[in-house]
């Protein structure tokens, strides 16, 4: 299992600092990869000091630390075709389910 941080300023001033130390008082629910996502950039690294060398700038920002368990686990945030997503959990595949191309 791993955290999931999100933070939004209302005056537009900037939050990734926040998402970084939010993200590093909870390493202890994940400390194998990183990322945050910004409404301009998507980034993961494996130390969370990587993240903190970038200057992003941003009111609204989203973090997750990654717990790899399974070996198909990946670096979150993931950027689609216009969206972001944090998603804390697991998809399994049914026949009953449409194909993700479907849904976008």
């Amino acid at each position: 299992m791993g955290a999931l941080v999100a933070a939004v300023n209302k005056k537009k001033e900037n939050v990734v600092a926040t998402v970084v130390a939010m993200l590093q008082e909870l390493t202890h629910r994940g400390n194998d990869s990183h990322g945050i996502a910004t409404p301009a950039s998507v980034a993961t690294a494996v130390a969370l000091e990587e993240l903190e060398l970038n200057d992003y700038v941003s009111s609204v920002a989203l973090g997750h630390n990654l717990s790899h368990i399974l070996p198909r686990d990946q670096p979150q945030p993931v950027q689609g075709d216009g969206f972001t997503v944090v998603f804390e959990g697991r998809l399994f595949p049914s026949p009953n389910l449409p194909d993700l191309s479907e849904v976008t």
